[in-house]
C-alpha cells in the first residue's frame, strides 16, 4: 500500500470520526503513530512504514479522535495538574468507552490496542507507585472488556478502595470528571 493511499484512507477516516474539523499534518518522526495536540486541534500521524501494523495505527488514531470528540480539559489545565498522569490514565479509559458508544464497530480496534500494550503483562516491574499506576492504567481500559487486575499485597485495603473509586471515573456517566478529579486532588 503506498503512502498516498493511506494517507488518503487515514483522512477520510478521521474527517468520518470527527465532529469538528481537526487539522492533519504527516510528519517523519514521532514516537507513536498518532498523536494529538488538543488544544491547537492538530493530530500528528508518523508517515507510515509499510511493515508496521496498520491496524494499530488505526487504533492508535481512534484512541487520538477520541480525545478530540469527548476531552473536556484543555492541554494547559493536564499539564499544570501535579497528577496529569492519573487524570490521563482516567481519560484515557473514559475516552475509549465513549468511542465504543459512539461507534460500536470500532471497539475491536481499541480492543487491539488493548491486547498490544497489556494484555500478557504482569506489573510487578518498577517502583511500587509505576506498578500501581500500570494496574490503574490497565483497569480503566480493561474494565468494558471485562479484563481487570488485582492489586499487589503491598496496597493497603482503604487504598485499593480509593483506587476503585478512581477507576468507576472512567464510566462515561461521569461527564464532568475534571472537576471531580481536582476536588479528588484536593483530598490528596
Amino acid at each position: 500500500m503506498s503512502n498516498a493511499y493511506l494517507k488518503f484512507y487515514y483522512d477520510n477516516v478521521i474527517g468520518l470520526l470527527s465532529k469538528e474539523s481537526l487539522q492533519l499534518v504527516y510528519v517523519d518522526t514521532l514516537p507513536a503513530p498518532a498523536a494529538l495536540d488538543l488544544r491547537n486541534r492538530i493530530l500528528y500521524i508518523r508517515n507510515i512504514d509499510e511493515t508496521e501494523d496498520l491496524d494499530l495505527v488505526l487504533s492508535l488514531i481512534v484512541h487520538e479522535i477520541g480525545h478530540a470528540l469527548f476531552t473536556n480539559a484543555t492541554s494547559d489545565q493536564l499539564n499544570k495538574m501535579p497528577m496529569h498522569i492519573i487524570f490521563n490514565i482516567i481519560e484515557d479509559g473514559y475516552i475509549e468507552r465513549m468511542v465504543c458508544k459512539k461507534y460500536p464497530g470500532l471497539k475491536s480496534y481499541l480492543y487491539k490496542l488493548f491486547d498490544y500494550y497489556f494484555l500478557g503483562e504482569t506489573y510487578t516491574e518498577g517502583n511500587k507507585i509505576t506498578q500501581i499506576c500500570n494496574i490503574l492504567n490497565y483497569n480503566c481500559k480493561g474494565i468494558k472488556y471485562n479484563h481487570i487486575l488485582e492489586y499487589p499485597h503491598f496496597v493497603e485495603p482503604e487504598d485499593i478502595e480509593f483506587l476503585k473509586d478512581i477507576e468507576l471515573m472512567c464510566d462515561s456517566a461521569y461527564t464532568k470528571r475534571y472537576k471531580r478529579f481536582l476536588a479528588l486532588q484536593q483530598i490528596l
